[in-house]
């Protein structure tokens, strides 16, 4: 009946899928009640708050894991053991975008830390820095909506290396919603929807074009889950989620986007 009749019974884990801006509310409380935590993308929405939850996770000896699914999912799983070994060649550039027309309120609210960077840039945001490390230099642009939050936004992650990161997000528009990963030898795809997909798309230089069917469970979150069980704490993604949302508060500084609790 009640958050706090949840975290006074025997459960040991919660997940938590609220509204953007009360993820590190709700995430505090059940750690102090000494719960499990999976909390929905972003796990919190600037890098204090989410430094001040790893902390306490940690001094509580709990598990905490922010849920991207698409992390766990085997065509993504498959992608990076195939970049790993090398065999298509160095990384040259990565491409990632998400986009709906969508009028749900809580997107489109500055108060529930809506817009695009904070709902669907995530997604892109944390491939490339899941695939490349923490940019070196961040340049991002967006359209705000009547409320002051961004309904469509583009953000590049540039490396010393001469690597580069696109990634695109809107709520206005429809996108390709793929991942491409770009080599010096092909270009390896997660198709349309990214974050679900069952299969990698490899296309060479002459354009012949190489499908590699993968496992899917519904929509992904078993094998999210099944991770999150399985692994100890110290596995459980931190630092790139760390780095994911320092990114993004880098984005929001230029955007010009502050929400309250930052």
């Amino acid at each position: 009946n009640s958050f706090e009749e949840l975290l006074a019974s025997d459960i040991d884990t919660v997940y938590i899928a609220t509204q953007n801006d009360s993820h590190f509310t709700y995430s505090q409380k059940a750690l102090l009640a000494n719960k499990n935590v999976l909390c929905e993308k972003p796990a919190c929405v600037n890098y204090t708050q989410l430094s001040e939850i790893l902390d306490l996770a940690n001094k509580k000896g709990l598990k905490f894991m922010e849920a991207m699914r698409f992390l766990h999912i085997p065509a993504y799983v498959e992608l990076k053991k195939r970049l790993k070994s090398k065999a298509y060649g160095n990384i040259i550039s990565i491409e990632g975008s998400l986009g709906k027309i969508s009028q749900r309120t809580y997107r489109h609210t500055k108060d529930l830390c809506g817009g695009a960077t904070m709902d669907l840039s995530i997604y892109p945001a944390t491939a490339v820095i899941d695939l490349l490390g923490y940019p070196d230099h961040i340049a991002s642009g967006c359209i705000k909506n009547d409320a002051e939050v961004d309904s469509s936004m583009s953000a590049i992650f540039s490396y010393n290396s001469g690597i580069i990161g696109n990634v695109h997000a809107s709520f206005t528009t429809l996108t390709r919603g793929e991942l491409r990963i770009c080599t010096d030898q092909c270009t390896l795809t997660l198709p349309k929807q990214f974050t679900t997909t069952n299969e990698i798309i490899i296309e060479q230089p002459d354009g012949k074009l190489e499908r590699i069917p993968c496992e899917l469970s519904g929509t992904g979150m078993a094998f999210e889950l099944e991770y999150f069980c399985k692994s100890a704490n110290n596995a459980l993604n931190h630092e790139l989620s760390l780095n994911v949302v320092k990114a993004l508060d880098a984005v929001r500084k230029q955007q010009g986007i502050v929400f309250a609790a930052d």
